[in-house]
């Protein structure tokens, strides 16, 4: 399993382990990634982007409520579950090139892009490539939802 830099610090930061079982950890990358909001924001953070928070909205179509956060003066929304289940239950749901959720049409302004890490599913909605690539250097590579 190829792992990258953000999700090795994410894992020495949260592990209280000693040395060897972080060396072992690391090895093996067991770490699933950010597993909350405030994960995500430090890691796009630390990347060097300028981030903020701008605010939450109701969820539709998904199950919880996204909270709106602007990056690099671009917005994404970062939807933050309970658990991974709950997580994946709404992103496994995805389909049709991001144009159907939970078999219901969902319209957008362009093409939308989605992340899902541990207890986060992201959405970015715009074509700032260098948006996406640092989106997916922090949360690995966009979801396949299929063809629209």
């Amino acid at each position: 399993m190829d792992c990258d830099s953000a999700s090795r610090r994410r894992l020495v930061r949260r592990s209280g382990a000693s040395a060897l079982l972080v060396g072992v950890l690391l090895a093996g990358c067991v770490e699933p990634g950010a597993t909350s909001l405030d994960e995500v924001r430090a890691d796009l953070a630390r990347e060097g982007a300028v981030v903020r928070t701008i605010g939450t909205t109701i969820g539709l179509p998904f199950s919880v409520g996204p909270t709106r956060v602007e990056v690099d003066g671009r917005e994404i929304r970062v939807f933050e579950y309970t658990d991974v289940a709950s997580r994946a239950s709404d992103s496994s749901a995805i389909t049709m090139g991001g144009y159907r959720v939970h078999g219901s049409p969902v319209e957008w302004a362009t093409q939308p892009l989605f992340w899902a890490e541990g207890r986060v599913l992201v959405l970015y909605v715009g074509e700032d490539e260098a948006l996406i690539d640092l989106l997916s250097r922090v949360l690995g590579p966009p979801l396949d939802t299929g063809s629209a």
